[in-house]
This record gives C-alpha cells, sequence and structure tokens, in this order.
C-alpha cells in the first residue's frame, strides 16, 4: 500500500527524522532539493529560472534548489515573499548561502506594481513554486496571494515543491488561491491533497520522492494517522485477488446472487452478473422479473435464473434464493416499486451474509427511511446523488468537500463514494482510487462494479477489501481500453470482457 501524509504526518517526518535521528533540517533540504534539481534537470530549454521562497523551510528547499540549478549553468533569480512573517533558521541560512554565491534575491515587498505591471525581473521559463508547503491551513492572503496570481499568469513550466502553494494537504481544498503546478515533487509519502480534488487538478505530474526522510521516520509517522488513507500498488493487486488452486470446482469460488432489474428495466441484471461471473465467482444466479428472463437466457447462459412476477411471488422465492447464496447484491435496475420496497426490507434483514446494496435499493433506503437497519455485513455504492439522498446533506457541501464527508461519515455498512475519485471507507482506513477516466461516465458502469464487488464477496473476501479491489480494477478496465481507443466509445458491457487484459 501507499500511504498517504496529511499536515500531521507530514510534520512527524520531518520532526522525527530531525529529533530522533538527528539528522540537521538542512541535510534533509538538500536531500529534498536535489530530487527536485534532479526533475528540473530532465525537462528541455530551461535557462532562466525563477524562484518563489516562502518564510519556512519549504522557502528554503526551493532556494536550496535555485542554488543547485545556478551550478548547472542556469539563470537564477530568487524572490523571498514573507508576508511580514520572520524567515525559519533553515530559510535564512539558505538566503545567505545564495547571496555570497551571488544570485540574484528580490524582497516581494519591493513589488508594488498591480498584477497588469509584472516588471521583467519575473520572466522565466521555470518557476519554482516554495511559498508554502504541506503546514498551510487558512486561505492565502496579502503577499502570497499576490505571488500566487502573478505565478500562475506565468507561461512558465511550474515545479511545486511538496504541495501547490494554497493546497490543503488534508484535504485537496483549495485555501483561497492556489499555484496550479505542471509538477509536483513530495517527499517521503504521497500527500493526500494530492490524491482527491480539486488539489488533484493543481498537482501537475507527481513525483514522490521516499529517501529524503528514514524509513523508520515515514514509518512512524504511518502508525500515527487517523484515519490511514492508502491507494493500492500492482503488488497489493497481486495479494488481494483470490487464489485459485487446483481441484476446485464451480461451489468452490461462490454462490452469488443478483437480485436486480424489473419488468421496465432489464439490462442492469445481465451486467451485474456479467462483472460477478468476469471476476471469478463460481456460480451466479440472477433473481429477476420474469420479463427479463429472455434477455438473461440469451446474453448470460451461464448464469442460473429465478423469476418474479408480482410482489407475492418473489417474496415467496426470496428466501430460499439468500440461503442458496454466499453473498447477495441488490439494487441494479430494481425499480422503486412496492416489489422493490419489500425485497429490500427483506435483504436488510440478512445478518450472516454480505450484501451489496446499489442504485433503487439505496433509494428505497433514503425514501423510506430505513438507514437504522443497515449493518457491518454490508457494503453501500452511492454516488453523490445518491449519498445526498442517504445523508441529506448539501450537494455542493458533498462535492466540494467529499474527502471531508467520507472522514465524517458514521453508518455501518462499508461505503464506497463513487466520483472521479471514488473513496472507500471501513472504520478508520480510507482508500483512494488512482485508477479510472471518463470512459466509465456511461450508464451501466455502475452496475458492473456492483456485481464485481458481489464477485469477490462471494470468493470468500472481507468486505473492505474486496470493495476497495473491485473499484481499482474496474478503473483499471478502463485505463486498458483507453491505450487502444477513445474513451466516448466505451460500454459498460465492454467492461467484464476487458477484466480479461488486466
Amino acid at each position: 500500500m501507499n500511504f498517504l501524509a496529511d499536515r500531521k504526518a507530514s510534520q512527524t517526518m520531518d520532526r522525527i527524522s530531525s529529533e530522533n535521528f538527528l539528522i540537521p533540517p538542512l541535510v534533509l533540504m538538500e536531500k529534498a532539493s536535489e530530487s527536485i534539481r534532479d526533475e528540473i534537470l530532465k525537462l528541455p530549454a530551461i535557462r532562466d529560472v525563477l524562484v518563489f521562497a516562502g518564510c519556512g523551510n519549504n522557502g528554503g528547499d526551493a532556494v536550496c534548489c535555485g542554488r543547485m540549478l545556478a551550478d548547472e549553468g542556469k539563470n537564477v533569480r530568487i524572490v523571498s515573499v514573507t508576508g511580514g512573517h520572520r524567515e525559519s533558521p533553515a530559510l535564512k541560512s539558505q538566503l545567505e548561502t545564495a547571496k555570497r554565491l551571488g544570485l540574484e534575491i528580490m524582497d516581494f515587498n519591493e513589488f508594488s506594481g498591480n498584477l497588469t505591471d509584472i516588471p521583467p525581473f519575473f520572466k522565466a521559463d521555470l518557476i519554482i513554486d516554495g511559498l508554502f508547503g504541506t503546514g498551510l491551513s487558512r486561505p492565502m492572503e496579502g503577499d502570497f496571494l499576490r505571488a500566487v496570481k502573478i505565478i500562475n499568469s506565468s507561461a512558465a513550466v511550474k515545479i511545486a515543491v511538496d504541495i501547490p502553494s494554497g493546497i490543503s494537504c488534508d484535504t485537496g481544498q483549495v485555501l483561497g488561491c492556489a499555484v496550479r503546478a505542471d509538477i509536483t515533487v513530495t517527499f517521503g509519502l504521497g500527500k493526500v491533497g494530492l490524491k482527491v480534488y480539486p488539489g488533484i487538478d493543481y498537482a501537475g505530474r507527481i513525483t514522490t520522492v521516499k529517501n529524503v526522510f528514514p524509513g523508520k521516520a515515514i514509518e512512524t509517522a504511518v502508525r500515527g494517522m487517523s484515519p490511514r488513507i492508502f491507494t493500492f500498488t500492482e503488488d497489493d493487486i497481486k495479494n488481494l485477488f483470490p487464489e485459485r488452486r487446483g481441484r476446485k470446482h464451480k461451489g468452490s469460488f461462490g454462490h452469488a446472487l443478483v437480485i436486480a432489474g424489473s419488468s421496465k428495466y432489464s439490462g442492469a441484471a445481465f451486467l451485474s452478473a456479467s462483472g460477478a461471473y468476469r471476476i471469478g465467482a463460481g456460480l451466479v444466479k440472477v433473481f429477476t422479473h420474469e420479463a427479463n428472463r429472455e434477455l438473461i437466457a440469451d446474453k448470460l447462459p451461464e448464469a442460473l435464473l429465478d423469476t418474479y412476477v408480482d410482489k407475492q411471488s418473489a417474496l415467496s422465492s426470496l428466501n430460499d434464493n439468500i440461503s442458496w447464496a454466499d453473498a447477495i447484491l441488490i439494487g441494479p435496475g430494481l425499480s422503486q416499486d412496492e416489489t422493490a420496497k419489500s425485497l429490500v426490507k427483506e435483504v436488510l434483514k440478512c445478518t450472516d451474509k454480505p450484501v451489496v446494496i446499489d442504485a433503487d435499493a439505496l433509494n428505497i433506503i433514503a425514501e423510506e427511511s430505513l438507514c437504522s437497519l443497515l449493518k457491518a455485513n454490508q457494503i453501500m455504492t452511492p454516488h453523490l446523488m445518491e449519498y445526498k439522498r442517504l445523508s441529506g446533506h448539501d450537494m455542493e457541501i458533498i462535492r466540494s468537500h467529499t474527502l471531508e464527508e467520507m472522514m465524517n461519515y458514521t453508518m455501518p455498512p462499508v461505503l464506497v463514494l463513487k466520483d472521479a475519485v471514488t473513496l472507500v471507507r471501513q472504520d478508520d482506513n480510507i482508500y483512494i482510487n488512482t485508477t479510472g477516466n471518463s470512459a466509465l461516465s456511461k450508464g451501466g458502469s455502475g452496475d458492473v462494479l456492483a456485481g464485481m464487488m458481489l464477485g469477490l464477496l462471494s470468493q470468500g473476501m472481507e468486505n473492505f477489501p474486496a470493495a476497495s479491489l473491485a473499484v481499482y480494477l474496474h478503473g483499471a478496465c478502463a485505463d486498458k481500453y483507453v491505450e487502444t481507443r477513445e474513451s466516448y466509445t466505451m460500454l459498460a458491457s465492454e467492461i467484464p470482457e476487458m477484466l480479461k487484459s488486466i
């Protein structure tokens, strides 16, 4: 797993390195600056470099890097932006070194003009943003705000030190105004604010340099995180995926029950069942309205099938189907009629099997005020609007503070909050997904995802890893698709097929 640092964890890595392992801040600064320099030297046609240095150690990193670039023959100028605050000792030392080496340094206080009359001093091929690092917790103001606006107005390549100035390390929120970086070089651990919106839009290409801090300092920071926020590596995926050993049969890999579809909506049941089968479920049964019999039999002959025609016949068959299943999915295309409501209420009583709750089932829970019936053996998979109905929270707050919504989530089920960056939470763990693209913005893709979760659950995976792995693989299918085709051409029914290529 790649753990992500918030502001507190970032400060812990820095402090532990100096206090416990006696590595001076200037040594840490040299290592960080070398990594930024190395990224810059990979870029073509960089001659004039402008360094914006704030009053803290982030500014010291930027000045130190500027001095190293001057040694590489670059024309480096430094803008010191203190906003009336005291400079850190390490920054003072770096500025004095730069001064003695003959680098040109300007105090931003000397610039009193407006943003339409920026002097030639600010022209550059590349700008290093060292105004603020991960410690910023208040909105930009004064000289800092003006400096950010000057940086953003430039056509120069912009490289941010640790995190673009103005982005909250904890939430990815823009604190008044933020630098729009082309590249961000971050240290020790990836940062939470670089992996969620809107911060991800400001970060550009992200390089994480781990060897700036001792490994034990990073381990200490990770142990102190609450909640623990992480992304997956490819090795995680290999280790998480259910193992398939020899001398097994179809019943060894789980019985997956899909309760989906209605007389109005037929495709969802097929898509969900396809996702469950393609991810490895041994047997998949579709329990759906009789109107869908022909479609399921034709499109997915591998599936078992049971149907109903009305509320009475649905309820009379439900318990036998639940007894057969190892894991259950309810909701895709189910509609919100009385039959669907009765099915949802009965399934919510299930206490001994994992249940994926999706689509219409979520809307029924919200409409019927059934949240008190939710249990820890369940997974809820709402998109933002469905989450609004469940939580009663304001849509704009949910959209703009999605990670904070996830951090404040208190209902028992595992929550999969679907968005451009999908988040998964259980207790003190939050998974941030890093796969996927706009190819998934098609009707039915969520049905496939729910089916994939069901398929993993039926094979014995626990709820949280099953939900997180399914989200990762679902996005990876879309990433694989766009390697050779345009994103707008993918259909939801092609996602299960793409699993063969992952």
